[in-house]
């Protein structure tokens, strides 16, 4: 599945530069489509810390709000 092998190329990518927003937005969205919502919400707090107010955060929210209402 492509969004599993998103999430360790993202792992890798954070890890290596954790104060890129743009890692930290990728990696949340691969974790909200492999079904692991509380990891994405951590990158969405990390990203918030990172950018607030950022366009990147407000889509990664939506995405997690989405994706929360489909489970329950």
């Amino acid at each position: 599945h492509v969004y599993t092998s998103a999430v360790g190329l993202f792992q890798e990518a954070a890890k290596k530069e954790p104060d890129n927003p743009l890692y930290t937005y990728h990696l949340g969205l691969a974790y909200v489509k492999t079904g692991q919502a509380s990891l994405a919400r951590q990158q969405l707090d990390r990203l918030t810390k990172i950018k607030p107010n950022s366009t990147e955060a407000e889509d990664l929210r939506r995405n997690i709000a989405e994706a929360s209402k489909g489970q329950g």
